[in-house]
């Protein structure tokens, strides 16, 4: 299949995803409220529960390598990133690789968490006119 249709079926699917997290997050946040992101739990699970679905359907020759592509990084991709980093812990599990996975899991965790502090900083601080940021 031409990459310029997979890279528009993986777009497609990624708006569909992103569609499909949106309304989860808000119709979760009406239902269980705010003050711990259940939605977003609920998300996260089910997507890296679909993407183990869809990765293994896949290994057995069922889906082609382009509808996997659109599944996992399009549709998924949008759905939650969260599929992608538990897939690849998953991964250096199965294939005993200790330090890799130990590094993956606290650098993005921590230092995923410390670049939203900065990013949130640094508009504070371009824009200290405006009071800072808080949820």
């Amino acid at each position: 299949m031409n990459i310029w249709w997979v890279s528009l079926g993986i777009g497609i699917a990624g708006g569909i995803g992103t569609l499909c997290r949106f309304g989860m997050s808000e119709l979760g946040e009406r239902i269980w409220g705010k003050s711990f992101p259940l939605a977003t739990l609920l998300i996260n699970l089910i997507g890296s529960f679909l993407f183990g679905l869809v990765y293994a359907y896949g290994l057995r020759g069922n889906l082609s390598v382009e509808m996997k592509a659109v599944i996992l990084t399009g549709f998924l991709g949008g759905f939650t990133t969260f599929s992608s980093f538990a897939f690849h812990n998953q991964q250096m599990l199965a294939q005993q690789q200790w330090t890799l996975f130990a590094a993956n899991l606290l650098v993005q965790n921590v230092i995923g968490i410390i670049a939203v502090w900065l990013g949130i900083r640094l508009v504070d601080l371009a824009m200290p006119a405006l009071p800072p940021l808080q949820q």
